[in-house]
């Protein structure tokens, strides 16, 4: 499961229409190119640690525990529930708020209670969990927060239970946030910059070559800079079936040459002059836009 499959939608159809390619101010000097001034209305929104943690928080603050629930101290962790049951990432790519409870209920009935009692505006997630470590067995199920503010990729929560004496419970709850790191000067495209595109594209029923304009390079950069830098990712994953380059020629001197490619991880490579860009992250528009391009040549 990719880690960028949820929120970007919602952030796309947010910024997309917003996305021109003319509201642009006057350009600014960046080492040796000279790229546009673009108002930040026109462009994704950035994230933060800050923003990530205040909604990791709002989030376990509407958990619903039931009666006769308390808090643990946060040390001695009890066994199994040093690290959550299952995760929507890994280290450094996102924010994890834990805090951890005792349940007067039996790990059966509080998973049927969790269920059933999910925060408001969460549904269950495609992942979930269960497994044996020491001599104690864990389980985990996943809620996804179905609405982000801008800026957030996605808001998981996760519920891990272990058995503890006397027919009780012990539950970790983690939110676990990511965050859309910011995006480049640089890698924000004005169609008017640039002279020419050309398009390559790669695919399991052949390949294609074309070169254009502006009719081209218009909807290309708009989508282009609608799309939001991906959070670092540290795991791997497929390659997709197919794979696109495009290649911005300049029109004005101090442009440099922009390429764009795709990449894993729905995430495209971008190059500024030469200069490597934050990754965007790409969960389908820019290629299907790129096919489209390429069908109708």
């Amino acid at each position: 499961m990719s880690r960028l499959s949820k929120g970007w939608a919602a952030l796309l159809a947010a910024v997309a229409v917003a996305a021109s390619v003319t509201a642009c101010g006057g350009p600014t000097a960046i080492g040796t190119l000279t790229v546009a001034h673009h108002p930040r209305e026109l462009g994704p929104v950035a994230g933060s640690r800050a923003l990530a943690q205040a909604n990791a928080r709002r989030l376990l603050d509407s958990l619903a525990l039931p009666a006769g629930s308390r808090p643990l101290a946060q040390r001695p962790v009890p066994a199994g529930l040093d690290q959550p049951g299952v995760s929507g990432g890994g280290p450094g790519i996102l924010l994890d708020v834990s805090r951890l409870y005792r349940l007067p209920m039996t790990v059966a009935e509080a998973i049927s209670f969790l269920e059933s009692h999910r925060p408001a505006g969460t549904s269950g997630a495609d992942f979930s969990g269960a497994g044996t470590g020491g001599g104690v067995t864990t389980t985990a199920i996943a809620d996804v927060q179905r609405h982000v503010p801008a800026g957030i990729d996605v808001i998981y929560l996760i519920e891990t239970l272990v058995p503890e004496p006397g027919g009780a419970s012990a539950l970790r709850a983690d939110a676990e946030v990511t965050w859309f790191p910011p995006r480049s000067a640089a890698e924000f495209l004005v169609a008017v910059r640039f002279r020419s595109v050309s398009i390559s594209l790669t695919s399991v029923s052949g390949g294609a070559r074309i070169v254009g304009g502006q009719r081209y390079i218009r909807p290309l950069v708009a989508v282009l800079d609608s799309m939001p830098a991906t959070p670092p990712l540290d795991f791997p994953c497929a390659s997709g079936i197919g794979s696109f380059r495009l290649t911005f020629t300049p029109a004005v001197p101090g442009q440099g040459m922009v390429v764009v490619a795709s990449g894993n991880c729905n995430a495209d490579t971008v190059t500024v002059g030469g200069r490597a860009q934050p990754d965007l992250a790409d969960m389908g528009p820019l290629g299907a836009l790129v096919t489209r391009l390429a069908g109708n040549h």
